[in-house]
């Protein structure tokens, strides 16, 4: 395979690849001085410290197809004439696979009036629909109305549309939250000591799966939980609108979440985990309601395509986003995680102390605009990284401007 080369105004590295058993191993040589600013100035000058002996991973398509196979993520799913007849102005949707089997909700018994609970109806429905995993997966679809109800689970090649018209109400019964252990990387609830409640829609050990929209709505009503920790009252953590463990080949798109109890997507211990297209609502004042809080899984990728061609078309009106950036923060980690295509700058600490990144693989395609890899500004940061099976390194600054 022929070498790569990555420019940094002072140095051009020239990447050599050999794959082995598990992974891809680069090693990068300095080749010449004097060069385009297109890598990572951090990854440059670390190199530099340390005589350039050190592991990278590439940066081209190639390498990616390698490293992830499955890397065709959506294609056009077509409603099936069941669902339509329901829902008549909604043809179909952006996924990863389509579905051979379909339901609606109401076929299980389901009541869209905002005060029947539907947690029996999405229970029987998702529990009928899961014997069609091997015979091409089957889709459940949510029509418009106000669909209250507790915490569900997944099933695997299964789908969960919700009409442009549906919100999903959580219910305000605790009895319809079933309650699970804390998960074993907190050991201990993050509210409480004890377990935590299980998220709305939960799953675990899942192969494709799928929950999308046509901007549907999923309202967790967290006023109620909020208050009940402001005043001490929990004794279990609060619950998520979304989780998904130990799965792989999972989509989350196009949906707006509203007023989560806590997080509101959180992907851990998954890998190949397109989340795009959310809209994320919650007051400024309510407690932990993070967006998307990914933790323990093998890759996120920020789908940049679109952007670097927006970039180099002159279509952008503002600046690109980062895929990870955190401003005035103290004590920070970003751990054993890979990030890939960010529509700009993969990770951006800003204003910043005492900042821990190691294990961290970062790939995009050599020729696209401004990927860097780690990119922090005006920092008082410790940077432990690692890059390479067999190569680690402490640095240590007072100051990165």
């Amino acid at each position: 395979m022929k070498p790569l080369r990555l420019f940094h105004k002072d140095i051009t590295f020239q990447i050599s690849m050999k794959k082995g058993v598990q992974d891809i191993q680069l090693t990068t040589v300095p080749i010449s001085r004097n060069g385009n600013r297109q890598d990572n100035r951090m990854v440059a000058s670390l190199m530099k410290s340390l005589g350039h002996k050190t592991h990278f991973v590439a940066l081209n398509r190639s390498i990616r197809r390698m490293l992830n196979p499955e890397d065709s993520l959506t294609t056009h799913c077509v409603l099936n004439s069941r669902a339509r007849n329901v829902i008549s102005d909604t043809v179909g949707y952006q996924a990863i696979n389509c579905r051979r089997h379909s339901a609606v909700l109401t076929d299980f018994g389901g009541v869209g009036d905002g005060k029947t609970s539907n947690t029996i109806a999405f229970q029987s429905a998702i529990a009928n629909l899961s014997k069609y995993a091997s015979d091409g997966g089957a889709q459940l679809v949510v029509p418009p109305g106000k669909w209250l109800t507790g915490s569900f689970n997944l099933t695997s090649h299964f789908t969960l549309f919700l009409h442009k018209d549906a919100v999903l109400l959580a219910s305000q019964d605790e009895a319809e939250w079933p309650v699970l252990p804390p998960l074993p990387s907190y050991g201990r609830g993050r509210d409480a000591p004890g377990g935590r409640y299980s998220s709305l829609i939960f799953g675990t050990n899942l192969t494709d799966v799928v929950i999308t929209g046509n901007n549907g709505t999923i309202d967790g009503q967290g006023a109620t939980w909020w208050d009940k920790l402001h005043k001490g009252l929990l004794n279990l953590t609060r619950p998520y609108l979304i989780e998904i463990l130990y799965s792989r080949l999972i989509q989350i798109s196009n949906l707006t979440l509203i007023n989560s109890p806590s997080w509101n997507v959180h992907p851990t211990y998954s890998s190949y985990v397109l989340v795009q297209g959310l809209t994320i609502l919650a007051p400024i004042d309510s407690p932990n309601t993070d967006g998307i809080n990914p933790g323990n899984n093998g890759t996120i990728d920020g789908q940049g395509a679109p952007w670097w061609d927006k970039y180099k078309q002159g279509l952008l009106k503002a600046t690109r986003p980062f895929l990870i950036e955190l401003l005035y923060t103290n004590q920070l980690q970003i751990s054993n995680i890979t990030l890939t295509n960010s529509p700009s700058w993969h990770v951006h600490p800003i204003y910043c102390s005492n900042v821990v990144i190691q294990e961290v693989t970062i790939l995009a395609p050599v020729e696209v605009p401004n990927t860097d890899g780690i990119n922090p500004d005006k920092v008082a940061v410790l940077l432990l990284l690692r890059l390479g099976p067999s190569c680690s390194f402490l640095l240590r600054a007072s100051v990165l401007v």
